[in-house]
């Protein structure tokens, strides 16, 4: 029986193809991906076992003509319409992010997202503070809040300056 499959990201030169049901199997994907490189040049062609994909990178990819070989062939059936919903933290994370590009855009790369979040919630805390307002949860919860961005700050910078000697 053939196995059926999905698109689980797309874009003009990437196309990545999930088959869970063949999850693991080592052998059919080696088979897959030796089908795939001989019937045409793709610039790249990655499986894996484990992640139960075939991923297609190329400048012109064409999922229609993917599907048509696949299935000739008996390696796998495309359904159209079904994949893997898009997970929420990146529904949630990309309009942020996108927040972050801008900011750092108007402010000549000097303030993104994070550190105008810190930098705010730092002065809100200060406020509660000199207000006399030393009740817990106002400025409490900003100092809080505050550290958790700032320590999230220093590690990212932290990546960014290890994938820069690291690439």
């Amino acid at each position: 029986m053939t196995p059926e499959a999905y698109v689980a990201h797309a874009t003009s030169s990437r196309l990545r193809i999930k088959i869970p049901a063949k999850r693991g199997d080592g052998g059919y994907f080696a088979v897959l991906q030796d089908e795939f490189i001989r019937f045409s040049g793709f610039e790249r062609v990655e499986v894996s076992a484990p992640a139960a994909s075939i991923l297609f990178v190329d400048p012109g990819i064409q999922r229609q003509l993917i599907a048509e070989v696949a299935e000739t062939r008996g390696l796998f059936r495309l359904l159209e319409g079904k994949g893997a919903e898009e997970p929420i933290a990146r529904r949630v994370l990309e309009p942020l992010e996108q927040t972050s590009r801008k900011l750092k855009d108007f402010t000549g790369e000097e303030l993104d997202l994070t550190t105008a979040v810190f930098v705010a919630l730092l002065g809100v805390g200060t406020f509660q503070v000199l207000r006399g307002n030393l009740a817990l949860p106002p400025w409490y919860t900003a100092f809080w809040y505050a550290l958790g961005v700032f320590t999230k700050l220093m590690v990212d910078k932290a990546d960014a300056k290890k994938q820069e000697i690291d690439p």
